[in-house]
């Protein structure tokens, strides 16, 4: 035990050399030798190499960084040592590799480097997503075509507060591969910036797919062809059916509403677009939850309603909070398709839905 610490104490010394000159601001010459020094004085410890290959990311000397991080993840653990750095074995080595690595133009040894430190689960939580997004991005340069949604949304997501959360896109991944659904057209309703329509589109070269907004902008879909961007307004029923009829004459396979997220505007949306969806189309309804926020348009906070008795004997009513896009929501109940025709009207025929699926967040109708 006392020769083994020895041994670290021999490696210690000029690493804290090192790191002393990096703190000082010595040159990148002088800290990377030193921590090259301090490496080769402890060849059982990877501290020093993983220290010099994040220095050089940090100066653009990317393949210096790579042929660094490659040499430390040749070194063995061995047990605890003193001042040992645990986090620079499980995933830190790793990470500088992946990272030095896309920038040497090494795409497939990041993608390697970044699916190991994910499928081992050793790194934080909090640092997943850039792990995650890194790869997507080598897999973008070496021509590999995203698996999934979630997937693809490594690549396109942004802090925008307007940007779809993650979550929804592996909700849509599960509920696809439930239902083996692969949708050939998709009309979107509300693109903003464009992130999610991307997102479809990088993952189903072959989906067509009219991406509708109020307020267009100068977006790039020129790596999308098969995406067309137009501007129309959600509540314009008229010509909410005109793009419907010229861009889907054989009908919709899927319909994200993901516009103004008022009640009464989504309902109006629906009614000029479900038609045209196919048998068995999913037609979704994103962020319905407004209905509970008192600072929306046609929000409240949640309110509960007392049930009151028929003739002195049972409730014949069951009110309930229905502001906004949550009382839209629940009106699609009476569209079920098992309703006997002779309850509904004769128009609500093109309008009968299979099942209907409520999740924070999302609301997915299936047309029957």
């Amino acid at each position: 035990m006392g020769a083994n610490c020895q041994i670290d104490k021999v490696f210690m010394t000029p690493l804290e050399a090192a790191r002393m000159l990096e703190s000082l601001g010595a040159s990148f010459e002088e800290v990377v030798g030193a921590y090259l020094r301090a490496s080769e004085s402890g060849p059982h410890r990877a501290e020093a190499l993983w220290a010099a290959s994040r220095l050089c990311r940090l100066n653009n000397k990317f393949a210096e960084g790579y042929e660094y991080a490659r040499r430390g993840l040749t070194v063995e653990r061995h047990g605890d040592g003193l001042g040992a750095q645990d986090w620079i074995y499980d995933y830190g080595l790793l990470d500088e590799f992946a990272v030095n690595a896309y920038w040497a133009g090494a795409y497939q040894d990041c993608l390697d480097a970044c699916e190991r430190i994910l499928h081992e689960r050793k790194c934080p939580e909090a640092k997943r997503p850039r792990i995650e997004a890194n790869a997507a991005f080598a897999r973008q340069q070496l021509g590999i075509r995203p698996s999934s949604l979630f997937e693809s949304s490594q690549r396109y997501f942004s802090f925008d507060r307007y940007t779809k959360e993650r979550r929804y896109y592996q909700k849509y991944d599960e509920i696809f591969r439930a239902k083996n659904f692969s949708p050939a057209t998709m009309l979107e309703v509300g693109v903003h910036q464009g992130a999610s329509t991307k997102v479809f589109a990088s993952v189903y070269p072959d989906l067509k797919i009219v991406a509708i907004d109020l307020n267009t902008y100068d977006l790039d879909f020129a790596e999308f062809p098969h995406v067309t961007y137009l501007q129309a307004d959600q509540g314009d029923q008229d010509h909410l059916r005109s793009i419907c009829e010229e861009h889907f004459p054989q009908g919709i396979d899927l319909v994200i509403d993901d516009a103004s997220h008022i009640g009464y505007l989504s309902k109006l949306t629906f009614e000029a677009v479900f038609p045209y969806l196919r048998a068995g189309g999913l037609y979704v309804v994103e962020d319905w939850a407004t209905g509970y926020l008192d600072d929306w348009p046609d929000g409240s906070h949640y309110q509960e309603f007392a049930v009151a008795m028929h003739g002195g004997l049972l409730p014949k009513r069951f009110p309930s909070h229905d502001c906004g896009m949550v009382g839209f929501i629940k009106s699609l109940v009476d569209l079920a398709d098992d309703i006997k025709p002779r309850v509904r009207a004769p128009h609500t025929r093109t309008h009968m839905i299979r099942s209907l699926e409520v999740s924070p967040g999302i609301a997915i109708a299936e047309k029957a």
